[in-house]
């Protein structure tokens, strides 16, 4: 996982701005699984760059060149990554 703006699981984007959003670029290999801390009250935003997975609570199938928008309904967001393995952009913003 890359993170290009702001900080995520203990790593610090190089980037110093000023602004409350976390930017992440992850790929998963094939039929891993990741967990992103978010709290209630932020918007988070997926889309899929290659591979296929699951997303969310629901574990709703997103695939390449598809997106997603919602709000969590708990602490985290989970992603996992199909038999291709999965690479998405993730966008948590307040």
């Amino acid at each position: 996982m890359r993170v290009v703006v702001s900080e995520a699981n203990g790593l610090t984007s190089p980037l110093n701005i000023s602004t409350k959003i976390r930017f992440l670029d992850v790929i998963l290999p094939a039929h891993s699984s990741f967990e992103h801390e978010v709290t209630a009250d932020e918007s988070v935003f997926i889309l899929a760059v290659k591979g296929s997975g699951f997303i969310g609570d629901r574990q709703d199938a997103i695939e390449a060149n598809r997106a997603a928008l919602f709000t969590p309904e708990g602490n985290n967001i989970y992603a996992k990554a199909g038999s291709e393995g999965l690479q998405y952009v993730l966008c948590i913003s307040q």
